[in-house]
């Protein structure tokens, strides 16, 4: 029984070691695809958001939705500057402003480029 409980001691042991190094090393060993798709849909979220609130801030001051993202690519009054800059999203595709009466969504297709698939991002959700 003696060498059954050494090698049980050896095996929780090394079991710690490793769940430690994983613990402090994991998040450098992730591949670097991972880190950046996270902070892509990150990126892309807040810009959902960011445009969904420009394009009811534009509501209100004009009296109606854009039609699409790029009307608000100019001044709300004459003499000052563009009211939003509209970019792709982090991986090259556009923004899209979806309208149904006076309600008002953005999305964004995702990695996959395709709307409607599991990976989209929509503000508000």
């Amino acid at each position: 029984m003696d060498g059954m409980k050494r090698i049980m001691c050896i095996a929780g042991a090394t079991l710690l070691l490793v769940t430690g190094l994983l613990t402090l090393l994991g998040p450098r060993l992730l591949p670097r695809e991972i880190a950046c798709g996270r902070k892509n849909s990150r990126i892309a979220q807040a810009k959902c958001k960011e445009y969904h609130d420009a394009a009811r801030l534009w509501a209100k001051v004009r009296g109606g939705l854009p039609v699409r993202l790029d009307d608000m690519q100019v001044p709300l009054q004459p003499g000052e500057p563009e009211f939003l800059y509209v970019a792709d999203d982090p991986w090259g595709h556009p923004y899209v402003l979806e309208r149904s009466g006076d309600q008002v969504r953005v999305r964004c297709a995702g990695p996959d480029g395709k709307a409607g698939t599991e990976d989209d991002i929509v503000c508000p959700e």
